[in-house]
């Protein structure tokens, strides 16, 4: 599982990375404008992310505009419904309207509410097919 980790806190980003790294490998930025620059690198590339685990509120591009952005060059590049990148979003932000809009207006997969907890993380990527469960090893 290919990951890009998109956080503006250096030391969350650090920690999910390192939580990452041990599904497969994993990259990192610190802003949505960094984040657009590495999706777009990976997919001309045609090694593109499998997971992107992106923060909502950030300096200069947030992850909302991030994602819809994103959204928008896989539907320019044609991408089906099955092959665009999975996106949880990660905030402190628990609020309908934030929900709502990472949802229906994104299009994002999942959404964890900071703390996020470990066992949170992994419920997720199991829920999204992206590891075997580790209860059933």
């Amino acid at each position: 599982m290919k990951t890009l980790i998109v956080e503006d806190d250096e030391l969350n980003r650090e920690l999910l990375v390192e939580l990452f790294s041990e599904y497969g490998p994993v990259e990192s930025a610190g802003n949505g404008f960094s984040a657009l620059d590495l999706f777009q690198d990976a997919s001309n590339m045609g090694q593109p992310f499998d997971l992107i685990c992106m923060d909502i509120m950030m300096p200069d591009l947030d992850g909302q505009q991030a994602l819809r952005e994103i959204r928008e060059l896989e539907t320019d590049r044609g991408l089906a419904s099955e092959d665009i990148v999975k996106v949880v979003m990660m905030t402190g932000l628990d609020d309908r309207e934030n929900v709502t809009n990472a949802y229906v207006e994104g299009g994002c997969h999942g959404y964890l509410t900071k703390p996020v907890a470990i066992k949170d993380i992994i419920a997720m990527l199991v829920h999204l097919g992206l590891i075997a469960d580790p209860a059933s090893a």
